[in-house]
């Protein structure tokens, strides 16, 4: 796939591919998950025959069958069931980004602050399943991995230029700063890295357009527009949950919300409400702090009075 990377970047890629040593790597149970994935005529115990082989996912993939966000009153008590529940699609990817945040989190080790980081893509993953609901609910599964894996590039980075992210003299969250500090110091950027990377994997190719186009999903040339754009807004979202409290400021969000996906501003306070609702069953999901309970508790309130003022603004 081409992922518009710049001669310079290409060049920086081909170095990685013949001596970059310490990159992330995959188990052998996200490999065989991938190929099942890429495998048309698979079937959903094909999936189920490559996740038994590892108990600790299985048993992952049965809590989140029977979690508020997928859950109804029947309780689900085998793996065949929860396929059944989740469906196979949503299985596989699900599977995916256990497997992938586990085998990833032992490897993050370096100058990036991957605390946060982990929170952002859990949360832009979260958020993404909300906008899914909006506008593209038969990819909410595949939308949830995209954004999950968006900023895989900056492990990458992390791991082949560690003085990238040492010392930073801005917010690691400010991601439009750090596409220009990258491609400074190493003349590439994570979200054309995290692309290469997802190719080296063999992940389809709208998974690589959207986490190359991330940042910028309207210079996407050809492929899926929408998709990629939806996981670009996800980002957009957590940034805003992530936020200092008096740095929180939604206007901006509302106005790509808008421009990306024709969102209105009632759309976006009602995803950030049902993302801040569902954040503790997303940090049981994946065994990880998201946000502080005071945060949380600040975060539902803005959302309940800003869907509150914006449907009492809106005409009968």
């Amino acid at each position: 796939m081409d992922i518009g990377v710049s001669t310079a970047e290409r060049r920086v890629l081909e170095q990685l591919r013949v001596t970059a040593t310490g990159l992330p790597t995959l188990p052998g149970v996200v490999t065989r998950i991938i190929q099942v994935v890429n495998d048309d005529a698979a079937s959903a115990n094909d999936m189920v025959n490559v996740i038994q082989r590892d108990p600790a996912l299985a048993a992952k993939l049965l809590r989140v069958a029977n979690s508020p966000i997928y859950g109804s009153r029947r309780g689900v008590e085998t793996l065949q069931q929860a396929v059944v529940r989740l469906g196979q699609a949503a299985t596989q990817n699900l599977a995916l980004s256990f497997s992938l945040v586990s085998a990833l989190k032992m490897q993050s080790e370096g100058e990036l602050d991957y605390a946060f980081y982990w929170r952002r893509c859990l949360l832009s993953a979260s958020a993404a399943k909300y906008v899914a609901a909006k506008k593209r609910p038969a990819d909410a599964e595949a939308l949830f991995l995209a954004s999950l894996m968006q900023d895989l590039g900056m492990m990458v980075l992390d791991k082949v230029f560690p003085a990238t992210y040492r010392q930073l003299p801005f917010s690691q969250s400010d991601h439009a700063r750090l596409v220009a500090h990258e491609n400074q110091l190493c003349r590439a950027t994570h979200p054309r890295v995290g692309a290469w990377m997802m190719e080296e994997w063999g992940f389809s190719e709208r998974m690589q357009s959207a986490v190359a186009y991330s940042h910028s999903p309207l210079d996407l040339p050809a492929g899926d527009g929408e998709f990629v754009r939806c996981v670009a807004l996800s980002a957009r979202m957590a940034d805003v949950l992530l936020a200092d409290d008096n740095e929180r400021d939604m206007s901006d969000l509302f106005a790509i919300a808008s421009q990306w996906l024709a969102l209105d501003k009632e759309d976006v306070a009602e995803i950030i409400q049902a993302l801040v609702k569902t954040v503790p069953a997303f940090e049981r999901m994946f065994d990880t702090r998201l946000l502080d309970q005071e945060k949380l508790e600040l975060l539902t309130l803005m959302a309940r009075e800003k869907l509150d003022e914006l449907r009492a603004d809106s005409p009968d």
